[in-house]
């Protein structure tokens, strides 16, 4: 390859002589004389091939020298490369394994700490038992991307030891999971008793798991048992396809050990699409990178990608069919038998460099620690030859120095016959350089050798300097323009200038307006009517308002500098608390209702705002919170409420003093009646008595008997006597109903609600019976309820009176509608249903039923609180849930569900003080 430019080199020299020489031969005067026997034309002759194979020799040295020289260079840079390829990939491996070490560690800490009655309600709370017989994580409001989600697998009751650490493992998940997921797609805790805890970004796959699936086959399970792991240290598992996302991966396992006892193991899991993107993209120019491990298996190689994915696992060279593959493979492994390296806590990285001569390339393998992975770099040898080529050809051009060797050497052979001649030659020209005319060289012009060749050039320079001085004297005048076209260019940027000034003058006006703005603005803020605070990112408060300091108690001083977790002003329930976290740590807005409490104590109800402000970047740099103190309106609602309540009893009082009538009116008609056959009595018996004695026959008494027709009073007494008694036990009834359905007592108890629901059902009869029947359906195995009864009462009494009214509305009093009645257990909770077949309600009215003063009834017949109310009672007061199902033109059935095992209201306070300190 080297040959071929010194050969083209010695042709060009011997054509570059022979035209010099045939130049020299030429005319090239008016005088008609040629060069006959040119003396450099002799002297470059002579030179040529003597330099021609000293710029040979030369390049074919060069070749070689930097063939060798870029051969190295190039393979140490190529290991380099892969030492710092796979420290970059390892990064991630050892993050995982630092990771789950720092999580085993708090596991640990925070175990001994939790009682088994914390664990067994964190689990009642969070899970629940489905019908499968397993128990996961509630389906409802449930958020993949920061919500745990928990399986039990079926039948499995967890032990004491288990319980508490499934409680302190989800909670861990949790915190540690969502710090860490912008590098792993998830982080899980799996038990031996068949139990798992999993925060997987975006992806719910627990929630569909068979009742009968298990862990405990997994391979992510089986490398981190004592079987396979006696000394419990961090285990990475072998390449494998997740059944979830349908990716390969390696999972990084952590046995969890307490007290010496084997209690599962912490995981996460690497998706290896990423790395195997970047192990092919990320390359030297003309080289291939592919990952195999110790055992022979392809990961990835650009070639293979497809057949990878296709199978959904690594390849196994030897059954590849590729003699490249197996070639590359053998030459790796038997040069790290040749060439063990020790593999110790300071060299886990071995770096291996192999020449394949058969495919004229070279291999540079980099082991991946304890991975048992290859990094292997395939380098074609053709790159380094080309560049080697390259350089040599830039010597044979830098050949061309040898030139003025040659030219020395011409100077010393030619020196007699030439010396002579140019100083006369240069007698001519000083002459020529005084007086400026071409008849000097006239004698000289006329040689037939390079001496007369030089002086025909010298009367062509002086013909050149004079059309150079013309040129010069053009370029003068030309310049002089360019100077006045230059003072032109000086005289606009002078006005330029002028306007610019005019324009930072404006800018200045408009600054001072921005000031004035933002004055105002400040001064709108501090005489606002709502309480304004802002925080930096770090929450650290930097502005408070006149109004925060007088709803707070609080003083600039005293806040300024300070987080609103320092302040603990916080006094609303844990979910509101998390679900401003939430939004503040997405840098999202939130807004609702909460309850704070002043530096004095007084606690306050106050609707907030929080929203983040960015730069223009985008980044969140502080939050804004405004408050608005509701206290006063809270207190008016409660007593609207309350007039709402007295509203329904009134009308109830109406209806029941209506159902007592009935029973008192034929109690008085038969006590009239008991009355007067009482007088019919006492005189019969009377003239009995005025009988004369011993004179009396029987058709005396029977004639007495008839006329006051005692037989019709022997048939009707009783019957009187029957109905007065039946209409003391309706109204006994009735009264006894209204006692219970107004309960007194204001806390939790544990209740009958089969026997508070029919009380409900019989002091609202006068608002049903008219227009519906009503059907019951107690289930006589519900477990006594802990509840504040009064609101039930008023919750089941609201809904049945609304179902009357709708069937009333539908059935315009051509017939009676059917209202039904049920209760049931289900799963630790007490299920009221009640079902109506009126008119039902379309998809816009039943999106707004519960809230509040939403009323589809005429004005003056419907407050709108009725079931705004009962949703406060059911969900926010007793931790249930209340949902409705409504069909248009064939009725609406609301669902109710009360937690049987309710805490009463100190446990819920306790609950609260728990509950970490809200932001604001």
């Amino acid at each position: 390859m080297a040959l071929k430019p010194m050969g083209w080199w010695c042709i060009v020299m011997n054509k570059a002589v022979q035209k010099l020489e045939n130049w020299n031969s030429e005319p090239v005067s008016d005088a008609g004389v040629k060069v006959r026997h040119s003396l450099a034309a002799v002297a470059l002759r002579s030179s040529a091939a003597p330099i021609t194979l000293a710029i040979i020799i030369t390049t074919l040295l060069a070749y070689a020298l930097f063939f060798a020289s870029i051969k190295q260079q190039q393979l140490d840079e190529l290991a380099l490369f892969s030492k710092q390829r796979v420290n970059y990939e390892l990064e991630i491996f050892r993050l995982a394994e630092d990771n789950l070490a720092t999580l085993k560690a708090d596991t640990i800490e925070q175990f001994q700490q939790i009682s088994l009655e914390e664990s067994d309600r964190y689990i009642q709370n969070t899970t629940e038992l489905l019908a499968d017989g397993t128990r996961r994580t509630r389906a409802e409001d449930f958020d993949t991307h920061s919500e745990t989600q928990i399986f039990i697998a079926k039948n499995v009751e967890l032990s004491a030891q288990a319980k508490r650490a499934l409680t302190v493992t989800d909670k861990l998940v949790a915190k540690y999971g969502l710090a860490w997921r912008n590098r792993f797609p998830n982080l899980y805790f799996i038990g031996t008793e068949n139990y798992s805890t999993v925060l997987w970004y975006e992806e719910s796959f627990i929630l569909g798991l068979p009742a009968d699936f298990t862990h405990m086959d997994k391979p992510y399970y089986l490398v981190g048992t004592p079987k396979y792991n006696p000394s419990g240290e961090n285990r990475w598992t072998s390449i494998y396809l997740d059944d979830t996302s349908h990716k390969l991966m390696v999972s990084s396992i952590m046995p969890l050990y307490i007290d010496n006892q084997f209690v599962g193991n912490f995981g996460h899991d690497i998706y290896l699409d990423e790395l195997m993107a970047r192990t092919i993209g990320n390359h030297p120019d003309g080289a291939i990178n592919m990952l195999i491990t110790n055992t022979g298996e392809l990961i990835s190689h650009p070639q293979y990608m497809g057949l990878i994915a296709e199978s959904g696992n690594a390849i196994a060279i030897d059954q590849s069919g590729d003699e490249n593959l197996k070639t590359i493979y053998r030459l790796i492994r038997k040069q790290q038998v040749e060439q063990p390296i020790a593999n110790t806590a300071q060299n886990k990285i071995a770096t291996v460099v192999v020449e394949d001569k058969a495919f004229d390339r070279y291999l540079v393998a980099t082991q991946m620690g304890e991975m048992g992975w290859i990094m292997i770099t395939e380098y074609p040898r053709s790159l380094i030859s080309r560049e080697a080529f390259y350089l040599a050809r830039t010597v044979l051009v830098l050949g061309a120095i040898l030139l003025v060797v040659e030219f020395i050497v011409l100077f010393m052979v030619v020196r007699r016959k030439v010396s002579g001649p140019l100083e006369q030659l240069g007698l001519a020209a000083h002459s020529w350089k005084l007086k400026r005319t071409q008849a000097f060289f006239a004698d000289f012009a006329n040689r037939k050798d390079e001496v007369g060749s030089l002086s025909r050039e010298f009367m062509r320079l002086q013909e050149t300097i004079d059309e150079q001085f013309a040129q010069l004297h053009k370029e003068i005048e030309e310049r002089t323009r360019a100077e006045e076209a230059l003072q032109k260019q000086t005289d606009e940027l002078s006005h330029l200038n002028a306007n610019l000034d005019s324009m930072v003058k404006r800018r200045t006006v408009d600054l001072e307006r921005e000031v004035h703005e933002r004055s105002l603005l400040t001064a709108a803020m501090e005489h606002a009517v709502e309480s304004i605070m802002i925080a930096n990112e770090k929450l650290e408060i930097e502005y408070v308002n006149a109004m925060f300091e007088q709803q707070s108690g609080y003083s600039k001083e005293e806040v300024l500098g300070k987080t609103p977790m320092e302040l603990n002003r916080f006094h609303s329930d844990l979910s509101a608390q998390q679900e401003i976290l939430a939004a503040v740590n997405v840098g999202k807005m939130w807004s609702g209702r909460v309850r704070t409490q002043t530096k004095d104590g007084m606690i306050l109800e106050e609707d907030v705002s929080i929203s983040p402000i960015r730069d223009a970047q985008g980044k969140v740099t502080h939050f804004i919170e405004v408050k608005r103190n509701i206290t006063e309106r809270v207190a008016l609602e409660q007593q609207l409420q309350s007039a709402q309540k007295l509203e329904s009893i009134g009308q109830l009082a109406a209806g029941i003093a209506h159902e007592i009538n009935t029973p008192i009116q034929y109690i008085g008609d038969n006590t009239k009646f008991l009355k007067e056959a009482h007088g019919d009595v006492s005189k019969l018996i009377e003239k009995l008595e005025a009988l004369p004695p011993g004179e009396v026959s029987k058709e005396q008494i029977n004639q007495l008997l008839e006329t006051a027709d005692i037989s019709y009073l022997q048939k009707e007494i009783p019957l009187a006597i029957e109905q007065c008694l039946e209409g003391v036990a309706r109204v006994a009834k009735i009264v006894r109903a209204m006692k219970e359905f107004s309960h007194p007592s204001k806390e939790k108890a544990p209740s009958d609600l089969n026997k508070a629901i029919e009380s409900t059902i019989t002091v609202a009869a006068n608002e049903w019976k008219y227009v519906a029947q009503v059907e019951t359906s107690f289930d006589e195995s519900l477990p006594l309820v802990n509840c504040e009864l009064g609101e039930i009462n008023q919750v089941v009494l609201n809904i049945i009176v609304n179902a009357a009214h709708a069937i009333g509305d539908a059935k315009k009093g051509e017939e009676k509608g059917v209202i039904s009645v049920s209760t049931a257990y289900q799963h630790g909770f007490a299920e009221i249903r009640i079902a109506d077949n009126g008119a039902g309600m379309p998809a816009s009215v039943k999106a707004k039923i519960f809230d509040p003063f939403f009323t589809t009834k005429e004005v003056g017949k419907g407050t709108g609180q009725g079931l705004s109310i009962a949703h406060k009672v059911i969900v926010k007061n007793h931790g249930g849930s209340i949902n409705v199902e409504s069909t248009l033109g064939k009725g609406t059935e609301f669902i109710i569900r009360l937690p049987v095992n309710t805490q009463a209201g100190d446990d819920a306070e306790d609950d609260q003080q728990s509950a970490p300190a809200g932001l604001f």
